[in-house]
């Protein structure tokens, strides 16, 4: 019997399992369902195994917010920046940044979605951080906007 014919026969709720002993190693295996290791985990084509599951959210991500301060009324600028501590930031990480549509005692909804700010984050520093970079496309901004970001 080959694994394409293996199948539920729908007389019954319960799945069917195959048990493998061997596989041709340039052959191909295809599941259309859950693969389960009972030992020894799963070997990747880099050499690689993994013998548990990721414990991290979110595939591993780091989640946070920060405020990035425009200035007051009468001192308001079109840009600024922030600096984000981050210790376990690495070189190669990916960082991605947000406006938080959150009103606040600065900004209400219509603040937020009409004049949004465009964020950039960058200068990632291992070991150190990063910086999230805001501006306002047209005109200036003020006062102090909720800013999410994660780190991957």
């Amino acid at each position: 019997m080959d694994l394409e014919s293996l199948s539920n026969s729908g007389s019954s709720s319960a799945p069917t399992y195959a048990t493998l002993q061997s596989i041709t190693p340039d052959g191909t295996l295809k599941q259309n369902g859950l693969i389960h290791s009972t030992s020894g985990g799963f070997k990747f084509p880099d050499g690689t195994t993994q013998t548990t599951a990721s414990s991290g959210a979110g595939g591993g991500a780091t989640y946070g917010t920060t405020t990035l301060n425009m200035g007051t009324i009468g001192t308001s600028t079109n840009s600024a920046s922030v600096d984000v501590s981050a210790v376990s930031i690495l070189s190669t990480s990916i960082v991605n940044c947000w406006l938080i549509i959150e009103e606040t005692a600065d900004h209400d909804f219509d603040d937020l979605i009409n004049d949004p700010i465009e964020l950039k984050c960058g200068k990632i520093v291992a070991g150190t951080g990063f910086t999230i970079y805001g501006k306002m496309p047209v005109g200036t901004a003020w006062g102090n906007y909720k800013i999410g970001y994660s780190i991957a």
